[in-house]
């Protein structure tokens, strides 16, 4: 399930991509998906999970993680800005 908000208000939708289901009223005919629905696929594939909190985050969020680090090293490849400044990657 993703949040995807609106164009045209300060409203947000709930797209479930299994279901290929948007909460919009603006729904497209048979066979077709919403531009909701279109922005949470380009999301998910733009998206890398934290080897920390395991929070899905864009992956030009994520911080690498050296493999010469004292604690992470070869154990975890990317965190994310919260986890990466709590273990000293950032």
């Amino acid at each position: 399930r993703w949040r995807v908000p609106s164009c045209s208000d300060s409203s947000t939708y709930v797209v479930d991509l299994r279901a290929e289901a948007c909460e919009c009223p603006d729904h497209p005919p048979e066979g077709e998906v919403c531009k909701h629905i279109v922005a949470a696929i380009i999301a998910r594939t733009k998206s890398e999970e934290c080897g920390g909190c395991r929070k899905k985050v864009l992956r030009r969020h994520l911080w690498t993680v050296p493999e010469n680090h004292p604690t992470l090293g070869g154990l975890v490849d990317e965190l994310c800005r919260p986890c990466a400044v709590s273990q000293g990657v950032a």
